[in-house]
């Protein structure tokens, strides 16, 4: 083998290497809100909200995150319904412009390249009054197609108490230290059609 093609075919395998390091499956969308990416490679399917902004708070200061939920099953048809739904956090690559008009308050963020989100933080969830203690996901998911940036913390909850946070009015969730309120008004939909993705599986025979 000349020393060309020799360097061509190392090249080419070099590339390939590179590709499959880097491979993803591409998200289609399934609702407005919804989106279902099938890792043909893994056998896996994950099912995912779009990402969206919130706000959250240690002390004076407020952080801008980037929220979703989603779930993760075996081959392109789940054998069972979801146990749980994980809401997933994680520093935020939004500017604080183009999430103005997801968040309920326009307030000064701090972008979360400082924030450090852990998963052994305590996790306590306030809903219309009603509190839960929660566990930490262990299955951290690839949503939207991409890799988020920075530290995220992931939440495992029951489905039956993840639809009742969807639909409650007003929703705080304590990790550590920092507290994420998202805004209902605009969250709520998008938590609800999740919700209603889940608990609408059908397990053939």
């Amino acid at each position: 083998m000349s020393r060309t093609l020799s360097a061509l075919v190392a090249g080419l395998i070099l590339i390939g290497v590179i590709a499959a390091q880097d491979y993803r499956p591409e998200p289609v969308s399934i609702s407005k809100n919804v989106l279902k990416a099938y890792d043909r490679f893994h056998d896996r399917t994950t099912v995912m909200l779009k990402s969206f902004p919130v706000t959250a708070t240690i002390g004076k200061e407020h952080y801008l995150l980037s929220m979703t939920a989603g779930f993760m099953f075996d081959s392109k048809m789940p054998s069972k319904k979801p146990e749980s739904i994980l809401l997933y956090f994680t520093e935020a690559v939004w500017s604080t412009m183009a999430a103005a008009e997801s968040l309920e308050d326009a307030r000064p963020v701090i972008a979360g390249e400082h924030l450090y989100l852990s998963g052994q933080a305590e996790v306590i969830v306030l809903f219309d009054g009603e509190r839960i203690k929660l566990p930490h996901g262990d299955e951290p998911m690839d949503f939207n197609g991409g890799i988020e940036a920075g530290q995220s913390s992931i939440i495992a909850v029951p489905l039956a108490e993840y639809r009742r946070m969807a639909q409650s009015q007003k929703l705080e969730i304590l990790i550590g230290d920092m507290v994420v309120a998202p805004y209902m008004k605009k969250t709520s939909q998008r938590l609800i059609e999740m919700a209603a993705f889940a608990e609408s599986i059908r397990i053939g025979k």
